[in-house]
């Protein structure tokens, strides 16, 4: 009787035990519930608040085409504006943001603004030789490497069959299957992401082309907004790009202020610059090289317009990044989420 009701007790404490670890996993598991009704509540708000700030910068951008106002340098109100911080939308706020680093004082700075595309590299366009460069000077590739990336990126952009610069006529499939890739596109680039899949491109080349690099566009490079570095893979000479630079920061020495000076035209480029700082002979030549090898504009018309999303005390956020034209059409968008501590803002 007693080992009866021993057993009987020993029965009770594990059923008892059973529904007490049953009760601590329900209760975590609504929690989790509650948890992720929660954050698809926020990730909803802030996807409203990312559309809505995106929305008021592309009315921004179609009103200045409306207006006849061409975009042309840094010292604009595209480019910085305390406009785009703290925009209210919704139930929060909206901040177009990006790093300018000035090529004069070294330092990069936070800008309430957008980001030309026109001051970037052509990947659809580039020649062979800015190609290399790109991967060489900016990527970090060796000559070898960089060479073959250039040739790669022609052939996958270029409608023929044969390899680029190569000295005897060599069949693409061939010539690449030896990099396992059975398949060039022989199209235009559509996202600059596709470069990273290309043979030869690791991710530490992609990390340091992937901000110099665009798709849009006619392939011609903004001299007014153009980085040092941009400006020397296209072809102009280092001590040239370094004046071209100097010219265009103004008295004070600083990019996007309002004493820049901003080139309106291509004719006369060489006098213009000449008259804030003397350019050698080598150096106008190089100047003119570029000029009219038709690799540059005054002009940008298409933009990148990064948007960080914000909920009052909470430090779950939303980043929105977009490509768009001068008519404020979207060309490209993605949508994340991230912590509070995940960026620059």
């Amino acid at each position: 009787m007693k080992n009866t009701k021993g057993s009987l007790l020993i029965l009770v404490l594990w059923v008892f035990l059973f529904l007490s670890i049953m009760s601590v996993f329900a209760g975590s598991l609504v929690h989790q519930q509650i948890k992720v009704f929660k954050e698809t509540e926020i990730d909803r708000e802030l996807i409203n608040i990312s559309e809505s700030g995106m929305a008021f910068v592309r009315n921004f951008v179609l009103n200045l085409n409306l207006a006849g106002q061409k975009v042309y340098a840094l010292n604009e109100t595209w480019a910085d504006s305390d406009k785009f911080k703290g925009y209210e939308t919704g139930n929060g706020k909206f901040y177009l943001y990006h790093e300018q680093f000035d090529n004069n004082l070294k330092i990069s700075s936070k800008k309430n603004g957008l980001i030309d595309e026109n001051r970037k590299v052509n990947i659809n366009y580039a020649s062979f030789d800015v190609l290399r460069r790109l991967f060489v000077e900016i990527g970090g590739a060796s000559q070898d490497i960089g060479e073959e990336l250039a040739r790669i990126v022609i052939d996958f952009r270029d409608s023929d069959s044969n390899v680029f610069g190569l000295q005897e006529e060599t069949e693409e499939y061939t010539y690449y299957l030896r990099s396992n890739v059975k398949y060039i596109p022989d199209k235009k680039f559509f996202s600059i992401k596709e470069i990273y899949y290309l043979p030869y491109i690791t991710a530490a080349i992609y990390e340091n082309i992937k901000d110099f690099i665009t798709v849009y566009g006619s392939g011609k490079v903004n001299i007014n907004t153009a980085s040092l570095s941009v400006l020397k893979v296209l072809g102009l000479a280092d001590s040239a790009a370094e004046k071209v630079s100097f010219f265009r920061s103004g008295a004070d020495m600083k990019e996007g202020t309002a004493d820049d000076n901003v080139v309106f035209g291509l004719n006369n480029l060489i006098d213009k610059i000449n008259a804030v700082i003397a350019l050698d002979p080598d150096e106008q030549k190089s100047l003119h090289t570029l000029v009219i090898s038709n690799r540059l504009c005054v002009n940008s018309e298409y933009f990148m317009a990064t948007g960080i999303s914000i909920l009052e005390n909470e430090t779950r956020h939303g980043k929105i990044t977009c490509i768009l034209d001068n008519f404020g059409v979207i060309k490209d968008k993605t949508i994340v989420f991230v912590n509070k501590e995940n960026h620059a803002l």
